[in-house]
């Protein structure tokens, strides 16, 4: 585990949502002993702003749970990685990663809709 990856899964730990990069990202999405919500975002997105704080809480609900990352990334700083890695085509896109793969999260945006979605794949 890199530096990079391990002061990030500690930020998990505390609560607090894990900002990955486009070095960071698969690193942290393929590890095959967590489980990753991801919040693919950008700065100027309305929606995205908007669903900030209950993510935020998202994380405090999972804090202390070690097989839990709750991270966003965002977009614009990485275009090239969202582009052509993630395929980014609308803000916010949400990611699920199990056992190193990912699905396309498409349930409710809120902050229970996301806790029972990672309690239940837990």
């Amino acid at each position: 585990v890199t530096t990079i990856v391990a002061v990030a899964l500690i930020g998990t730990a505390l609560g607090s949502v894990v900002e990955l990069t486009a070095e960071t990202y698969p690193e942290v999405t393929g590890n095959m002993d967590k489980i990753t919500l991801v919040k693919v975002y950008a700065d100027w997105c309305g929606h995205c702003q908007s669903l900030a704080p209950a993510y935020k809480e998202v994380a405090e609900h999972f804090a202390g749970k070690e097989e839990v990352v709750i991270a966003k990334f965002n977009a614009p700083e990485h275009e090239d990685y969202a582009r052509n890695v993630l395929e980014i085509k609308s803000f916010p896109t949400m990611f699920f990663y199990k056992n190193g793969k990912k699905i396309d999260y498409s349930g409710e945006r809120n902050k229970q809709a996301f806790i029972d979605y990672v309690e239940a794949n837990l």
